[in-house]
């Protein structure tokens, strides 16, 4: 048994909501996790509240990976062209605000383009998916360390660290996500690009 919801926004109602989708999921009394009662049609004007940024920092991040920086690889794959990453987390409680921290290095312009997942399994044919959050333990996690054709950020089996001299990285180490919000994609390079 699975619930889904099923939301479309106008470009006028995404434009007010400029701290990106991840924000919306903090209002929980939108969102159902469970339904018992029988079927009902909503208004069509309820949308869920955006929260404004309910973090200040890549705590999550830190805690997680070790590294603010890693969150500066999503956002700059993003600036880079909306590039794919793949990202192996261990616990699954841990996605959206990992997913919400590394929304606040994208500007707030670009963050309604950024398709996720925040459960990734396998891509549907003809869709898109920039950043995808895959399970550890998993059958996908292993195909990615096996053979990633794109960008992975999975620190826990790599010998690396986030790319040094890189503005994305840089600006989620010292907590400061505005100041790439103006970078913009034919300046930011391949710095990074093939970071695992």
């Amino acid at each position: 048994n699975k619930i889904a919801h099923h939301l479309a926004l106008s470009g006028a109602e995404a434009a007010r909501l400029s701290h990106g989708p991840a924000a919306l999921f903090a209002d929980y009394g939108f969102w159902y996790a469970d339904w018992d009662g029988e079927p009902e049609t909503f208004s069509p004007n309820r949308i869920p509240s955006s929260h404004k940024e309910p973090v200040d920092d890549f705590g999550t991040w830190t805690e997680v990976f070790g590294d603010a920086g890693w969150a500066g690889v999503l956002g700059h794959a993003v600036a880079n062209g909306l590039k794919s990453v793949s990202i192996i987390v261990p616990n699954p409680d841990d996605t959206m605000m990992l997913l919400h921290e590394a929304l606040l290095l994208v500007s707030p312009s670009d963050r309604w383009k950024v398709c996720f997942s925040t459960y990734f399994s396998r891509l549907a044919p003809g869709t898109q998916c920039h950043w995808r959050f895959v399970l550890d333990g998993t059958s996908e996690a292993r195909k990615l360390r096996a053979r990633s054709l794109g960008l992975l950020v999975d620190p826990r089996e790599s010998t690396g660290d986030p790319p040094d001299g890189n503005p994305f990285v840089e600006a989620a180490r010292d907590n400061e996500p505005g100041r790439v919000h103006s970078v913009s994609r034919s300046t930011t390079g391949r710095n990074g690009d093939s970071t695992s």
